[in-house]
């Protein structure tokens, strides 16, 4: 079995895709095929209220035919939390048990692998590759990641209803 490799979506900025999530879909396409990833998926719904596609519709089309892997889209993802629960959600609908190479931005990986191996626990969370750092951005990853670990601490990841318990709790705050 090939390992899945998960291209994280970045917010658009007026009105289109930025360097930044150029930059992360190239490094995705670029590994996906340095290792024959059994699918490439990038992970990003529709956060933008000016921008009538997904940041993984947008991604996709960025690839274009970079990658010989093939292409799904996670479309329902507005947060790094949610990149993993609704990335969960797919590959479990698909009966798929892949270890998963994370690629995103080289400041946001550590906070990525630790979200995706809290809320994907039976599987080998790694990190792939990262487009080039931004440190300035540091400080607010490391605010982030203190934030989302008190959330994830509230869920059993490992019970049959994580995706309900998830659900009650965002929709509660």
């Amino acid at each position: 079995m090939a390992d899945v490799v998960i291209g994280l979506g970045c917010a658009f900025r007026d009105g289109g895709p930025t360097e930044e999530m150029v930059g992360r879909v190239g490094v995705s396409c670029e590994f996906a095929n340095l290792i024959h990833a059994e699918y490439l998926i990038f992970s990003g719904g529709k956060t933008s209220p000016i921008v009538d596609k997904s940041e993984s519709g947008a991604m996709k089309e960025i690839a274009g035919d970079k990658t010989e892997s093939p292409i799904l889209m996670e479309e329902k993802s507005r947060t790094t939390i949610e990149n993993a629960v609704y990335v969960r959600e797919l590959l479990d609908s698909m009966g798929n048990q892949s270890d998963i190479f994370i690629v995103t931005s080289c400041f946001h990986m550590s906070r990525a692998i630790e979200i995706f191996s809290t809320i994907i626990p039976n599987r080998r969370i790694r990190a792939g590759t990262c487009f080039p750092c931004k440190p300035d951005r540091l400080e607010e990853e490391h605010r982030l990641l203190m934030s989302n670990r008190v959330m994830m601490q509230k869920i059993d990841w490992n019970g049959k209803d994580w995706l309900k318990e998830y659900n009650e709790l965002r929709n509660s705050s």
